[in-house]
């Protein structure tokens, strides 16, 4: 039996924790946040990067750059998901993907590194 890679455990620990923190804060978004009707107003670098614009439930209007797995275009209708204490902050497109893609990638990476680490494989050639 191989000896543990401690180094790769070290990482898959802290990819864990990362994960868990991610999720947890998923979690509290989701059930924090409110969802409204907004507009894709411009795009920026490509239809992934638009630019959004809806009114919150304070009554005032707001607009924010943010980053999508999906593709939009401008004047396109989305639903945005915000919490109301800061909307201007805290306003994403409301996508699954969007929300869980930074956990579930933390979650394989912990996964990853954890396995490797009790199988007592190298990271790289020459590296135990």
């Amino acid at each position: 039996m191989k000896r543990p890679n401690y180094f790769a455990l070290a990482i898959g620990l802290c990819a864990s924790v990362a994960a868990a923190f991610s999720i947890y804060s998923t979690i509290d978004f989701r059930l924090s946040s409110i969802v409204t009707t907004g507009e894709v107003i411009r795009l920026n670098s490509g239809g992934h990067h638009p630019q959004i614009a809806f009114d919150a439930k304070d009554g005032r209007h707001y607009e924010r750059l943010t980053g999508t797995i999906r593709s939009f275009t401008a004047g396109q209708s989305v639903l945005i998901r915000y919490r109301p204490d800061d909307p201007d902050g805290s306003a994403m497109i409301d996508s699954v993907l969007d929300l869980w893609t930074p956990s579930v990638f933390l979650l394989i990476l912990a996964v990853g590194f954890l396995d490797a680490g009790l199988r007592g494989e190298a990271l790289r050639k020459g590296l135990r």
